[in-house]
């Protein structure tokens, strides 16, 4: 069977298409998870998308808006082990769309950071956390966003060892 790209369709193709069986994703989803850049008089600000995402079986959905200008690579015993890349944000931009009653809460150390784990397959999708001004703050594990592309992220090192 061939296509009007004159080939064989491959799983690929399938993967890329609007297929029923993936509601949740879109053909643009490597695209819309690239930063807007915005050059300002020499100065380059980074606009806020809004992006989907979720665990790895899919139970768990949210949707976020956020700048990912800025992603931790944190040093921490947990984001070390687990590999984890964080975008904080603010609560109000935050969207848990599925899976509330599938999430199993994590704490360690000093209990500052409520980690969100997927209980059916194990991921941690996003924490729950405060600045230390006492600010609430969601932190979004960048992983867990639908079509992102790690190695085109900017990483911003952060020593969580020292808390």
């Amino acid at each position: 069977m061939q296509t009007h790209l004159g080939r064989k369709p491959s799983f690929t193709d399938a993967w890329n298409s609007n297929a029923p069986w993936r509601p949740h994703l879109c053909r643009d989803a490597a695209r819309l998870s690239q930063p807007k850049h915005i050059h300002t008089k020499g100065l380059i600000m980074t606009e806020a998308v809004t992006y989907t995402g979720g665990c790895h079986c899919g139970m768990v959905r949210f949707e976020c808006t956020a700048d990912l200008s800025t992603v931790t690579a944190c040093n921490c015993s947990i984001c070390t082990k687990k590999g984890l890349h964080f975008s904080f944000i603010a609560p109000r931009s935050f969207q848990l769309r599925a899976g509330a009653d599938g999430l199993k809460e994590y704490l360690f150390n000093r209990h500052a950071i409520k980690h969100q784990l997927c209980v059916e397959c194990g991921v941690e999708t996003f924490a729950r956390g405060a600045k230390p001004d006492g600010t609430q703050v969601i932190a979004v594990n960048v992983s867990c966003i639908d079509g992102i592309e790690l190695a085109r992220l900017k990483m911003t090192p952060m020593d969580g060892r020292k808390f």
